[in-house]
Order: structure tokens, then sequence, then C-alpha cells
């Protein structure tokens, strides 16, 4: 009994361990239903040598024996019930670590996309989703947290289970860590993204006004005579007006173009060659 009672084996998992605290309870069980045996012996012993039975040494070698034996077995049963109630809270442990990480992967693996947009409307509408997946995202903020709170607790109380402990939670952490970075990265190639398409929507008004007035002013009508002349001139002044008037946002653009490529913005040759063309 004492052989079963110091068993090592702590399961490779919850279901395992669990099927051993089963088996365990069982043998505690019967252990429970054999200990009268051992005090009737005991208090035999007791009662042969206040007879002062001439084998009273021997009797006497044999009580203490006995007594030492069972109360050995008593605290390997303690100890074994300890370490199997400890071995299942690793393992249930292991299991959220596990569950955790395989969660952070998959959200990794959302991030992989390089879809950012081909137009405004679509970038918005990512970024929306973008914001969702950060929201089911803080749940598992909270659950690292957790997985790093337990495995503080564990190590402490499983000094010879600390290792693998600090491992899982390690795992946890740069799988988390990772996510983040990611997350972060995504975000902010979207909101360049968004900037950008913003700012290629102003090119192109920009781009559609200017051919307008090239339109306008190199027009092959010319006047027939003085009053016809005459109010061409005047539409020409009123483009030049025009004209004028627009300096100010082309040079928002260019300002907006250059600070943008400072920034090293990850289309920033296209938006030079914007500007350029412009």
């Amino acid at each position: 009994q004492m052989t079963v009672a110091s068993s090592e084996e702590y399961g490779t998992d919850v279901e395992h361990v669990e099927l051993l605290i089963i088996a365990f309870d069982s043998f505690v069980s019967n252990m429970t239903a054999n200990e009268p045996r051992i005090y009737q012996c005991i208090a035999k012993g007791d009662e042969l040598i206040k007879e002062e039975n001439p084998q009273s040494k021997i009797i006497q070698k044999k009580r203490d024996e006995t007594k030492q034996l069972w109360d050995e077995l008593k605290d390997l049963l303690t100890a074994r019930q300890d370490a199997l109630t400890g071995a299942k809270q690793v393992h249930v442990y292991d299991r959220t670590s596990d569950e955790t990480i395989s969660w952070i992967n998959e959200k990794i693996g959302d991030l992989l996309s390089e879809d950012f947009g081909q137009d405004l409307e679509t970038i918005q509408a990512l970024i929306r989703k973008h914001e969702g997946f950060e929201t089911e995202v803080a749940v598992l903020r909270e659950q690292v947290a957790q997985v790093q709170s337990e495995a503080t607790k564990l190590a402490d109380a499983f000094p010879d289970a600390r290792d693998h402990i600090e491992v899982k939670k390690e795992e946890a952490v740069e799988s988390w860590t990772e996510l983040t970075e990611k997350s972060e990265l995504r975000k902010g190639k979207l909101a360049q993204a968004e900037q950008l398409q913003a700012y290629f929507d102003e090119y192109r008004d920009l781009m559609a006004w200017i051919n307008e007035m090239l339109a306008k002013t190199t027009s092959p009508d010319l006047a027939r005579n003085v009053e016809g002349a005459e109010a061409l001139i005047v539409k020409i002044k009123e483009h030049q007006t025009e004209v004028d008037a627009r300096q100010e946002p082309f040079e928002t653009f260019y300002k907006a173009g250059r600070k943008l490529i400072s920034d090293e913005h990850f289309l920033a040759y296209e938006i030079e060659e914007k500007i350029r063309t412009l």
C-alpha cells in the first residue's frame, strides 16, 4: 500500500489526472476501511504488554513498527492527495494557456491580410471592422493577465513545476505581444490608407479642375468681332482670377504630400509622383 501511495504518476492532461484522482480516492476509502484493523492490532499489543506477556519486548517492537508504518502511510496518503490536486491545477493551467495561445494565434492569422481597400468607402469599412476586432481582442488581454496571475500562484505553490509553468506563461505573453504589435501595425496602415485615399481623391479633384481650365483657356474658338473679343478677354480674366484663387489649395496639397513623405508613408513614392504630376 505504501508503494501505491508513494507513486509519482501525475497524468499527462486534465482527463488523465482526474482518472488518477478517482482511483486514488477509491484507494483511500479502502485504507480507511482497514484502519480499525490497525488500531485493533495496536490495542492488542498494548493489552499484552500490560499483562506482562513474556514476549513483551518483541510485542512492543512489533506494535511500534506497525504504528510507525501506519503513520508513514497516512502521511504518504496526504502527500499523494495534495500532489494530485496540485497536478490537476497545473494541467488545468496548461489547458487554459494552450487555449489562450491558440486563440491568440487565430487572431494573428486574421491580421495577415494585405487588403487595405481600393477606395475611401472600402477603407473606412475595413477600419470599422478592425475596431470590432480590437474589441474582441480586449477579452484576450484579460485572459492573458489571468494566465500570468495564475502562473505566479502555481509557481509559488508547486516549485517543482515552476520551470514548466514559466515556459507556458512566456509562450502566452510572447503570443500576446505579437498580436498587439501586428494589430497596431494594421491599424496604422489602415489609417495611412484612409489618409492617402483622401489625399488621392483631392489629387483627382485638382487634376479634373486643371483639365477643365485647360480646356476653357485653350479653346480654338476665336472672336469674329470687337465685341466677341472683348467678351473672351473678360472670360480669360475670370479664368485667371479663379486660377489665382486656387493657388492655396495646391500649396496645401503639396505641403500635405511632403509631410506624408517625410513621415515615411508606405506609399511615399506614389505621393511624390502625384505631386510631380500635378
